[in-house]
């Protein structure tokens, strides 16, 4: 895998152990995509607007094609309720093993924009 800082893909090596065996560490390689934009913690409101943007919305009527996209899905409250439980009893083990972030993620709201998939 290319090292080079201009991929979008990030490899990482460790070594893992099964399971159920708990013997025989085994060197496997991991592939993340790095996120595209750096600061996104300052990124501009309008960003995470539910309005239609311009050219959303004028280039919509441009698609041939009509998508049904069932597969987005809202965190429950017993989640982030868990998850918050969880956090301060097992926060130190989810960073030892590399998940912390992950977990954390999956309890945040991410607002559905049907014209930018569409846009995708």
């Amino acid at each position: 895998m290319e090292s080079s800082h201009d991929t979008i893909i990030e490899a990482k090596e460790e070594l893992m152990v099964s399971p159920l065996s708990g013997e025989n560490p085994i060197r496997r390689t991991a592939y993340f995509i790095k996120p595209c934009m750096e600061g996104s913690v300052n990124l501009p409101r309008y960003m995470f607007s539910s309005e239609k943007t311009a050219t959303v919305a004028s280039n919509h009527a441009k698609l041939p094609l009509e998508v049904i996209y069932s597969g987005w899905h809202r965190p429950n409250r017993e989640w982030n309720t868990w998850v918050q439980q969880m956090q301060q009893k097992y926060e130190y083990m989810w960073i030892k093993a590399g998940i912390d972030q992950a977990i954390k993620a999956s309890t945040f709201l991410i607002h559905r924009n049907d014209e930018l998939i569409l846009e995708l």
